[in-house]
């Protein structure tokens, strides 16, 4: 050993107790082995009927035939499930699925499928595919990160959770064709018509939450370690999310996620809003993560258009999926005993959660109920009564005694707000266009005038007799909840008049919020308008009306940042023009400017579907794929005469933003007289394109010390594996030179126990599979101190332990077991002096 670090374990992390179901719960196994065994996901039909997705393949296999879909029935109300049939014998990939009516509905991609029992066998003999295209097959790879879940709201809408695959060329049943390169969340009528994105760019949610107010939420997933953590999304219509291309570099261009929880794997989400659970447990957010083994609850609190966000644990199991029937019974889907392959026959089961303190009421016949008593049913406080009283009143056509008591709901101040926003909906599925002068109606009511104006425009083939003043009036409504709906439906609708209007909404895209401690007062003081205000904008691609806003200062930056994304002719021109008529005392107007033609420089090279990017892509951004087109010419010499027009105390800052942008500034003719090096470290968040930039600075011995730990802190300040890499490669250089031992050694302690730490799970498994040099000794230290600290999480232990453990015959664990003087593996020390590799490092640390 050259020299020893002290130990500190003394950084504190706030930890969920694990729990099993609060008291009350009761939880039985309603179904498993055989007849049940990796169950993908879990649909209940209101009446209890349970449909379970089996896929055999798990994640990575791509055997054909594996799969099928299990209908699942308690014929004796003990609560356990005692009649089984193949309600779909043969299906690949069956993922995600949601009972509705009398159809089941299935994301088996590349398809999403609905199926139908006519004649009450318990076997499906209806099959419609309302989605082609849908992701990709078994011939591409496993079914892992493809098109997964699938859930209606009560708008009618099937809302789907699409994993990063993404899908090339989907293609509903009207011929409605949509491309994602990426994860997100795409939507389509229940007969396959009107497919549209709905907010793009997750990383691979398999699932969605849907509430009865229209909220839609999902609980993402890890990258394996480059820096994008289980995240907990809002989604609302237009929403960029940031996977990959704006994570990492462009915090400020995407929408914020509710939460970040570290390490975990988020997989099932449910909206349970039922009458036999107390209080405190409905009407809440349920999520899953198969990662840390757990089914958390979730409060949410109203900010701005969006929320705050809490987690607690609900229940112990390896969920996978959640679901509930008409009758208050809450089932779960886990994978206990699974692999990302087939390993085993025997794994997983269906668990019912009920509480039995408080009897439900049966679900009723609705094909008995006459109007009267469907329209009343919309008053039920079970969502899942609420969603199939309306499918019911949807399926019998427009009536006019259901058209005259949907009305009157709409506008019942008594009633629940569930059931006016049911009956706002119902009643525009039922009546489409000709229901719009009722809704406009109720947009005079504060109570429901944000889903009665989303009602009128969201379907954007019924949208006849609309009037847009209403939106753009309502663009200054006090309630910001209104505004976004306002926005949404002016996109909507491709109205451009208030163009202006939108972007006073938009904050300034570089206020604060860089650093990872400042993202997370972000989380807490979340905004979704302003992100929103400037996705409409490039939506209905009012380049006029943006260029005519840069004659307002204060509409200036928003216009710039959407003008950025409109990769037109006429917009350079425009930018060009503008920079060379600015004057020299007009720095931030030529700035900004510049920044603009920065990003236009590059557009996406188009994506032929044929490649993935696997699961840790570029993520530098802010493109795929950057490659020039027919405007990238005019803009360099735009670029080079704008920059060195700037003076040398600008230079660092736009050296910054063009590589921010990938843009190479060796490719331009610049007039630059300024240290990069030290520009970046001016960053409080450099990004992943500053990384060869400053392991060069950390090595390089010309530099003074203090430059080069400031440039490994730097590094630490970039999240992922990459940067995470690069400072155990700067670690390794600094300790092949003797004299640089002493300098370092305080840097070096403070990396091995940064809390920081805590949230590498995966990478610092992934780093100890082939450690190199003394950077490999220290990220064993690293894993060392985080499987023996009390302050660690069981998820850390139980993942680095056998890991740390597999390691104690080497050099690597003796010499980092003296720098931590962990006396825990004394034993194996002392194994270690009768081992010929390891007796003279072995040797010092026992004395």
């Amino acid at each position: 050993m050259k020299f020893r670090l002290i130990t500190s374990a003394c950084f504190t992390l706030s930890v969920l107790i694990s729990t099993a179901l609060p008291p009350g719960f009761k939880a039985v196994k309603f179904a498993g082995f055989p007849e049940i065994t990796y169950p993908t996901g879990v649909a209940a039909a209101p009446t209890g009927e349970v449909y379970v997705c089996v896929d055999r393949n798990s994640s990575l296999d791509t055997a054909p035939g594996r799969g099928k879909i299990v209908r699942c029935v308690d014929t004796d109300g003990d609560g356990k499930a005692d009649k089984f049939t193949d309600f779909v014998a043969d299906i690949d990939s069956p993922r995600g699925s949601c009972f509705v009516g009398d159809t089941l509905y299935v994301v088996n991609p590349p398809f999403l499928t609905a199926f139908r029992d006519t004649d009450g066998d318990g076997v499906a003999d209806d099959k419609r595919i309302l989605i082609k295209g849908l992701g990709f097959d078994l011939s591409f790879r496993g079914a892992d990160h493809t098109s997964n879940g699938v859930r209606m709201g009560i708008d009618g809408w099937l809302y789907l959770a699409i994993g990063d695959y993404g899908f090339f060329a989907a293609e509903g049943t009207d011929g409605s064709r949509l491309h994602l390169h990426g994860g997100g969340v795409a939507r389509v009528r229940p007969d396959g018509s009107e497919l549209e994105h709905y907010a793009r760019y997750a990383r691979n949610i398999y699932d969605v939450a849907v509430s009865p107010l229209l909220d839609v939420f999902a609980r993402d997933n890890t990258n394996d370690g480059k820096g994008w953590n289980t995240r907990l999304h809002h989604f609302v219509p237009l929403a960029d999310h940031g996977y990959p291309r704006l994570y990492k570099n462009f915090p400020n261009e995407h929408m914020q996620p509710l939460a970040d929880y570290g390490g975990g794997s988020g997989t099932g989400g449910y909206w349970l809003d039922e009458p036999g659970f107390p209080a405190e447990y409905n009407n809440r957010l349920y999520t899953c993560d198969f990662t840390t083994r757990k089914v958390y609850q979730h409060s949410l609190e109203p900010t701005e258009a969006t929320f705050k966000a809490g987690q607690k644990i609900f229940h112990d199991i390896q969920a996978i999926d959640l679901d509930a029937d008409g009758q208050s019974r809450l089932y779960v889907s886990d994978w206990t005993g699974g692999a990302y392959r087939f390993a085993a026959e025997e794994v997983g089961a269906i668990t019912r959660i009920t509480y039995p303190d408080i009897p439900a009421n049966k679900f009723p016949d609705l094909s008995a109920s006459k109007a009267p008593a469907l329209v009343h049913l919309l008053k039920s406080a079970s969502a899942v009564v609420r969603l199939n009283a309306s499918r019911e009143i949807i399926r019998r056509g427009s009536e006019k005694r259901s058209t005259q008591l949907l009305s009157k709901l709409i506008g019942d101040s008594k009633a629940p707000l569930t059931a006016r926003i049911a009956a706002l909906f119902t009643l525009k599925q039922v009546n489409g266009s000709t229901a719009n002068s009722r809704l406009a109606e109720a947009t005079r009511d504060p109570a429901i005038r944000e889903w009665a104006l989303r009602a009128l425009a969201d379907r954007r083939n019924l949208t006849e007799g609309v009037e847009v003043n209403r939106f753009e009036a309502a663009l200054a409504d006090e309630n910001p909840r209104v505004r976004l709906q306002a926005a949404i439906g002016l996109a909507r609708l491709g109205d451009k008049s208030a163009t202006h209007q939108l972007l006073a909404l938009a904050s300034d895209p570089d206020a604060g919020f860089s650093t990872e401690k400042d993202l997370a007062i972000k989380y807490a003081s979340n905004q979704a308008l302003p992100h929103t205000a400037i996705k409409a904008v490039v939506e209905m691609r009012a380049i006029n009306e943006c260029i005519s806003a840069l004659d307002t200062e204060a509409l200036r930056p928003a216009a710039l940042r959407a003008l950025q994304q409109l990769h037109d002719k006429k917009v350079v021109n425009t930018l060009i023009d503008r920079l060379e008529g600015a004057s020299a005392s007009e720095v931030d107007h030529r700035f900004g400017l510049l920044k603009a033609l920065f990003r236009l420089y590059h557009i996406d090279k188009p994506w032929d579907g044929k490649k993935w990017w696997t699961t840790r892509p570029d993520d530098r951004g802010p493109y795929f794929e950057p490659v020039e087109w027919e405007m990238s010419a005019a803009i360099k010499p735009a670029i080079e005469a704008a920059f060195n027009a700037f003076g040398e105390e600008s230079h660092s800052t736009l050296l910054y933003e063009m590589r921010r942008n990938r843009l190479n500034p060796a490719d331009f003719n610049l007039n630059v007289k300024v240290d990069e090096v030290l520009a970046i470290l001016e960053s409080p968040a450099p990004g992943s394109a500053s990384l060869p930039i400053l392991e060069a600075a950390a090595i390089d011995r010309q530099r003074d010390i203090h430059t080069r730990v400031a440039a490994f802190q730097a590094l630490g300040r970039i999240p992922g594996i990459d940067a995470f890499k690069t400072q155990l490669n700067v670690i390794d250089a600094w300790h092949e030179h003797e004299p640089a031992q002493t300098a370092f050694q305080h840097t070096i302690r403070e990396f091995v126990f940064s809390a920081e730490n805590l949230n590498r799970p995966k990478i610092l498994r992934d780093t100890l599979k082939k450690p190199r040099g003394y950077g490999g000794q220290i990220v064993l230290m690293i894993a060392m101190n985080l499987a023996n600290s009390p302050t660690s999480t069981d998820y850390l232990r139980n993942l680095l332990t056998p890991i740390v453990e597999g390691k104690s015959k080497t050099v690597e664990f003796v010499n980092s077991v003296g720098e931590l003087m962990l006396t825990r593996y004394l034993p194996e020390i002392e194994a270690a002096t009768s081992n010929p590799k390891t007796t003279k490092a072995a040797k010092p640390v026992l004395d």
